[in-house]
């Protein structure tokens, strides 16, 4: 079987959903910024990278049993750390909501 898939152009910066909130999407993965030649967007998305990771920009989460953590996956960029699945139990559960305007009936009760 013969699988073919589509590269996607990513979006580099844009707006989250409904609320007044600017973006750049950027991770360890992006490879280069479309348009710009490879070496200057590599330079720019190491320097954009570099400081998105300071430590006054990072949490790290230290588990306790019944913790129960969330983050939203459009303006949030993680990444996972060694886990043994064999020794530790791991539950996930993932949420996934639409993001829309409330009407302005709840927005005078807020």
């Amino acid at each position: 079987m013969t699988v073919t898939i589509t590269p996607l152009t990513p979006v580099f910066a844009g707006e989250v959903g409904a609320i007044d909130l600017r973006r750049v999407d950027l991770a360890s993965h992006a490879a280069h910024v479309v348009d710009w030649p490879v070496p200057e967007g590599r330079l720019l998305l190491r320097d954009l990278t570099d400081h998105a990771t300071q430590p006054q920009f990072l949490y790290r989460h230290v588990w306790r049993p019944h913790d129960f953590v969330i983050w939203d996956n459009r303006c949030t960029m993680h990444r996972a750390r060694p886990f043994d699945d064999k020794t530790h139990r791991r539950e996930l559960r993932r949420t996934t909501s639409l993001d829309l305007p409330l009407p302005a009936s709840a927005q005078a009760s807020c």
